[in-house]
């Protein structure tokens, strides 16, 4: 039931104005493809929208609707691992992209995941961190070390206790001002993948063979680290070594 009111809900925003693109060059073949979807020719759609998002032509906002629209067509296609993928997709793209931040936890209701947000201290914290693009969290982190600058120069200059205090304080900010430049170094220089099996999740093998013996099952909606592809097989990152699984079933979150 769930799934059937997120599929019409997702589809009217696809659907939307907003979602046709606006009058500038570069967004119309959004708006096209759009116009394919809503006259029944989904296919040509969602191929159109692949090809302009691995193109990489577009700015990350205007590809994060592209992978907010895919996420949008695999929900109506009933498969909400994928879907899941593209609306976190989506976020990787734009932080603050509220719709895909809502529909990237009613997508993983629907597969069956626990939710992306907990409610405690580290996954508010988390949340918090990445709606950071990647130019602010430099400034931040900038600001951050003019603060201990200009504060240790008055203390330097001036000394006393509250300049010392001043001083202690502008320190212990230190971390909380770095935190969402070094989250954001971390993922632009990582490659994940979500494991998008359905079920018992992907088989994981130590080599890339389909005769090999499995060693264990990744879960769906495990998010591991890519280290190589080698045809139909993917090595990835799984339980701090090197195994592998099923390329189909992993899929490669866009950044």
């Amino acid at each position: 039931m769930i799934g059937a009111v997120l599929r019409a809900v997702l589809v009217a925003l696809l659907l939307s104005p907003a979602a046709l693109g606006g009058g500038a060059e570069d967004t119309r073949p959004v708006g096209d493809a759009a116009r394919l979807w809503r006259d029944g020719a989904r296919a040509e759609a969602v191929a159109a929208w692949s090809e302009r998002l691995d193109a990489r032509v577009d700015g990350p906002h205007e590809r994060a609707r592209l992978a907010y629209n895919l996420g949008v067509a695999a929900s109506a296609d009933g498969d909400a691992l994928r879907a899941t993928a593209w609306f976190e997709s989506a976020l990787r793209l734009d932080p603050r992209n509220d719709d895909a931040a809502h529909n990237v936890e009613i997508s993983r209701a629907d597969a069956g995941l626990p939710p992306a947000a907990s409610g405690d201290l580290t996954s508010a914290a988390t949340a918090l961190m990445r709606r950071f693009e990647p130019h602010e969290a430099r400034l931040l982190a900038l600001g951050g070390a003019l603060l201990v600058l200009l504060v240790g120069l008055v203390h330097g200059l001036r000394g006393g206790r509250r300049a010392r205090a001043a001083f202690a304080v502008a320190l212990l900010a230190q971390p909380l001002l770095w935190a969402p430049l070094v989250r954001s170094l971390l993922v632009e220089g990582s490659d994940p993948v979500m494991v998008v099996a359905p079920g018992a999740g992907a088989s994981v093998v130590v080599t890339p063979d389909s005769g090999a013996e499995s060693v264990g099952r990744a879960a769906p909606g495990d998010v591991l680290e890519r280290v190589e592809v080698y045809g139909a097989w993917t090595k990835v990152v799984w339980r701090g070594e090197e195994r592998w699984i099923p390329s189909e079933d992993a899929f490669a979150l866009v950044r």
